[in-house]
C-alpha cells in the first residue's frame, strides 16, 4: 500500500507569533548564519535556538506596550478610586479589556461585593485589535431591582469607601484580553526584535570564529586574506532594522498602550 507524508514547517500551540522558517525567509533573508568553520564547530542556529530569541522578543513586545499577544483570560487586582467611581462610574485596567467575566470588591481578603456580569460594559469593535483599558459599570440587564442585584457580603460592604479616596487592591476583576489575530505591525516589531539578536551573533561569527575580524592563509609565497569591514559584519543591516524597530515602537506605544496612570 502506497502512503503519503506530509512535511510542514509549522506547529501547533507552540505560542509563537512566527515559525523559526518564517523569521529566516522574512528578516534573515540573503544571510548566511555560519561558514563551513562554523559548522564543522556546531555554532550554526537551529530551530530550538531560534524560538528562543522569538520567545524573548514577545515577551519584550509584550511588557513594552502592556499587552497579551493571544487571546486569554486575564485577572489582576485593582485599586478602588472614588473620584472615577463616583463621577464616572469605571474601572482602569492595566490590559485591554476585550470581554469581563467577573468583578468583585474585597476589603483585605474579606469579600464586600460581587456585580452582575449585566452591568459590566466594554468597548468592542469589528476589527477586533483596539480595546479600552477600562470597564464601566452600567446598571442593566435582567437582574431585577437595581438595589437588589448586587450582591453584599458582610455587616457594612460599604463602610470601607464613605471616606476613603482610595483603597489598595480593592478590586478582583477577571476579563478576556489579548487577540484574536495579532496585528501585522506587531508581528513586524517580533520579527525584526528576534533578527537583530540572531544577527549580532551571527556578525560577529561571519569568519567562523567569534570576534575574529582577519583570516589570512599563505602557502610557498601564495597568501589569500579576508577580512570583515566592522566589528559585525551586519552592523549596517542591524542599525537600519535597529531605526525602523524605533520608530515603529514609538507609534505602536501611542497606538495600544495609550497615556499610563500611576497613583500619587
Amino acid at each position: 500500500m502506497s502512503t503519503i507524508t506530509l512535511t510542514s514547517n509549522f506547529s501547533k500551540n507552540t505560542g509563537l507569533v512566527i515559525s523559526p522558517g518564517e523569521l529566516k525567509r522574512n528578516y534573515l533573508y540573503g544571510i548566511t548564519e555560519s561558514s563551513p568553520f562554523a559548522n564543522k564547530l556546531n555554532l550554526s542556529f537551529s530551530d530550538e535556538d531560534i524560538e528562543f530569541y522569538i520567545r524573548a522578543a514577545q515577551k519584550e513586545i509584550e511588557n513594552y506596550l502592556a499587552i497579551k499577544l493571544f487571546r486569554q483570560v486575564f485577572w489582576e487586582k485593582l485599586q478602588f478610586n472614588n473620584d472615577d467611581w463616583r463621577t464616572w462610574g469605571f474601572i482602569k485596567t492595566n490590559m485591554m479589556v476585550v470581554q469581563p467575566l467577573k468583578l468583585e470588591g474585597f476589603l483585605n481578603t474579606t469579600k464586600m461585593a460581587v456585580y452582575p456580569l449585566d452591568w459590566l460594559s466594554a468597548k468592542a469593535e469589528s476589527t477586533d485589535e483596539l480595546y479600552d483599558r477600562s470597564v464601566w459599570l452600567v446598571p442593566a440587564g435582567n437582574t431585577g431591582a437595581v438595589t437588589n442585584a448586587v450582591i453584599f457580603a458582610g455587616l457594612l460592604p460599604n463602610l470601607g469607601y464613605l471616606n476613603a479616596g482610595r483603597i489598595p487592591n480593592y478590586w478582583t476583576f477577571t476579563y478576556v484580553t489579548g487577540f484574536n489575530k495579532i496585528p501585522y505591525d506587531v508581528l513586524q516589531s517580533v520579527g525584526q526584535l528576534a533578527s537583530i539578536s540572531l544577527l549580532l551573533i551571527a556578525g560577529s561569527n561571519v569568519l567562523g570564529f567569534p570576534g575574529l575580524q582577519s583570516q589570512s592563509i599563505a602557502i610557498d609565497g601564495l597568501s589569500q586574506s579576508i577580512s570583515s569591514s566592522a566589528m559585525n559584519a551586519y552592523g549596517t543591516r542591524i542599525k537600519a532594522v535597529a531605526d525602523q524597530l524605533e520608530n515603529r515602537m514609538k507609534n505602536q506605544r501611542d497606538i495600544y498602550r495609550g497615556f499610563s496612570f500611576a497613583v500619587c
